[in-house]
């Protein structure tokens, strides 16, 4: 007597029906929808902090921000495409300057142009994204003068 099959799932993002049973997806690009709409939701909720190690910007978010804000400056509006790549050359700018704060409300797209003009724009920024190890700093050099006395 042959073994029974089992039911196939459903994709977890489009809800049709998988070639296997084993599959979570019906195709590659399900599943990249659907890990991209699971991580957004994860990061507006701050379940992750929407970096990377390198201290950039999560590829997910920048598709975010360029989704929801287009494909242009979002100071000046430039969107030019570049005849090599083939794509529009924005930068993400963290607008209090701290490369550890990826929040929607503190991140934008902008050309390379004004990305330059920006007072947080590279070194120019330099020392002030690490306030926690500024105060971290601070309490053990008070420590050490407490134990001193």
């Amino acid at each position: 007597m042959p073994m029974p099959k089992k039911p196939r799932r459903r994709c977890l993002n489009c809800e049709r029906e998988t070639k296997r049973a084993v599959d979570k997806y019906c195709n590659s690009y399900c599943k990249n929808e659907h890990q991209y709409t699971v991580y957004i939701v994860s990061w507006l909720n701050g379940k992750v902090s929407g970096g990377k190690k390198s201290g950039t910007v999560s590829n997910h978010v920048r598709r975010y921000l360029i989704r929801n804000f287009g494909e242009k400056c979002s100071l000046c509006g430039w969107c030019e495409v570049n005849p090599y790549t083939g794509k529009i050359p924005l930068e993400v700018d963290h607008i209090d300057g701290n490369w550890q704060n990826n929040s929607p409300d503190n991140l934008r797209l902008l050309c390379p142009n004004c990305h330059s003009l920006t007072p947080t724009y590279k070194a120019r920024n330099k020392g002030k994204g690490r306030s926690w190890r500024r105060e971290l700093y601070a309490m053990s050099k008070q420590q050490s003068v407490t134990l001193k006395e």
